[in-house]
């Protein structure tokens, strides 16, 4: 098993150093992972990292312990505090209670008691870990599992296969309560794991072990009801908030890093859009497999939202042909020969048919209406090429083609399009990066620029923006950012005569003294120093 992975937080470099030097990680099974020299340090360390374990100091400049506590037990609910201190203080005590702080340890450091206190950790850790490989509590948790009439409903309304009238009479009949609330989103969990062999417990719990993490997870904050499949979880939610995405989305990734660090899966996660309507939930679960076909381009273990991957947005009519979504799947991530096979498939009814008849004619206008449709979906006929094909296949009926034509043309039109959905798909990510920069440069002076309000005002979620961002520049948005103001700051400190305090606040950071930190730690001189 992977070794336990565990933060250092002190502004005292020698204790930092000393406990690394002095404790015999390997052997109590923890790697340390990073080292942060204050709260506001560990915190953006954290962001980035999986971590079990945090060993902090309270008392430290920019942010205390306590608050980066409280803000990473946001980020990861189960990751473990260990707190130490030179103030035997019983406030700070209570504050860690309140944050469930495993131990508290005062200053100086003994290296005996902080490596038991590291084993009990351990312990702690292992026995969490063992409880959700127990056989014998999944067994027991898989045979209260929704009845089978339960789960065959709530697969109807997936399916669209639920009259409206009658959904309300058997959500009552099956205990389902997702109409009592307005706002409904659908996920979708691919819970097939990419090897058996190495799974801590047998494939069959696997699904089982999921649904009851998610539910661990949105317990409390979302109505939910869940459909457990082989190699599948799907989770109808329903929110009291309009604005509820961001908060699904965080625990999503959240189960998906358990189930990472639990099972050893690398569990994905499609989410559809929101909405008010039990009869679109079909149409949400459409969206929400959609969504996880997406791991193909911006990687698995972690939720993906329908919205940020196609900004066209919309839910699509029922009435459209069925091939559609399984096609546009191709297009978006097969290559040419992937295309060029699905589209031979497709003509595979058309090859058996007498090609001036009556079935032929049909066939061949269902076809072409299919390749309508996604033109039409992915509004791509305002370019020259595809609109081109597309004017092509509109007479191809009328012309009486050979069978070879029309296999030429439709094959040709399905590449084409193909070509330009990767094309809009790159360009919408550049796009969005470029908007980020842009009000970055523009707001870069506001000391409350989170990540979180960039994203409100691109209208995408945060780990998705955090992803493409990352893969665009090369860098967080953090580092980004610290970048940018730093760069500010170096223009104003050789064109101004400005105090370095007004400089801190012009570039975003209301406390001097920690800007100039972050300056030093950029350019290895003080702000001052710098000037001089």
């Amino acid at each position: 098993m992977d070794k336990y992975k565990i933060m250092i937080v002190d502004d005292e470099a020698e204790v930092r150093e000393g406990i690394v030097a002095h404790i015999d990680w390997d052997a109590l099974g923890f790697e340390v992972v990073a080292q942060a020299e204050n709260g506001q340090d560990g915190l953006d360390k954290a962001e980035n990292l999986e971590l079990d374990v945090v060993l902090t100091d309270i008392k430290m400049p920019y942010m205390d312990g306590l608050s980066m506590s409280a803000q990473i037990m946001r980020l990861h609910p189960a990751v473990k505090l260990i707190l130490f201190s030179g103030f035997d203080e019983f406030e700070y005590a209570k504050e860690a209670i309140r944050l469930n702080v495993v131990e508290y340890v005062l200053k100086p450091v003994n290296v005996g008691e902080l490596t038991e206190i590291l084993r009990r950790v351990k312990q702690t850790l292992d026995a969490q870990i063992a409880e959700r490989r127990d056989i014998e509590v999944l067994r027991r948790a898989y045979e209260k599992s929704l009845p089978l009439m339960r789960e065959r409903f709530l697969n109807e309304l997936l399916w669209g296969a639920v009259r409206a009238d009658d959904a309300a009479e058997q959500m009552r009949r099956y205990d389902v309560d997702i109409d009592q609330s307005p706002h409904k989103i659908v996920v979708i969990f691919d819970v097939a794991p990419q090897n058996e062999q190495t799974l801590p417990i047998a494939r069959e719990f696997i699904p089982v072990s999921v649904k009851q993490l998610a539910q661990e997870h949105l317990q409390g904050i979302c109505r939910y009801a869940t459909i457990v499949g082989s190699a599948t979880v799907a989770i109808l939610t329903a929110w009291e908030e309009e604005d509820c995405v961001g908060r699904l989305m965080q625990a999503v990734n959240e189960v998906c890093a358990c189930g990472k660090r639990i099972f050893e899966l690398e569990l994905s996660a499609g989410v559809s859009r929101a909405t008010d309507a039990l009869s679109d939930i079909h149409n949400a679960y459409l969206e929400a497999r959609a969504a996880l076909e997406y791991r193909k381009i911006v990687g698995s273990g972690r939720a993906i939202y329908i919205q940020d991957m196609e900004q066209a947005g919309g839910t699509q009519e029922a009435a459209e042909l069925s091939d559609i979504p399984r096609i546009l799947s191709v297009l978006k991530f097969g290559d040419q020969e992937q295309i060029k096979r699905m589209a031979s498939g497709l003509l595979t009814p058309l090859s058996a048919a007498q090609p001036d008849s009556f079935e032929g004619l049909v066939l061949l206008q269902n076809a072409v209406n299919v390749i309508l449709q996604i033109v039409n979906r992915c509004n791509l006929y305002k370019e020259p090429a595809v609109r081109s094909r597309t004017d092509a296949l509109l007479g191809l009926s009328a012309a009486h083609p050979t069978l070879d034509t029309v296999r030429e043309q439709i094959t040709g039109a399905y590449l084409c399009i193909g070509e330009y959905i990767v094309e809009q798909r790159e360009s919408a990510s550049k796009k969005l990066v470029s908007e980020a920069e842009s009000f970055i440069l523009q707001n870069y002076a506001n000391p409350h620029l989170s990540v979180d309000r960039l994203c409100e005002h691109l209208h995408v979620s945060a780990s998705y923006f955090s992803t493409i961002f990352k893969q665009e520049t090369g860098q967080s948005y953090v580092q980004y950012l610290t970048e940018t103001r730093m760069q500010h700051a170096v223009q104003l400190l050789n064109t101004t005569d400005d105090k370095t305090y007004i400089i801190a606040n012009k570039v975003g950071y209301e406390e001097p003294n920690y800007f100039s930190y972050v300056f030093k730690k950029r350019f290895g001189v003080s702000p001052g120093k710098y000037r001089g």
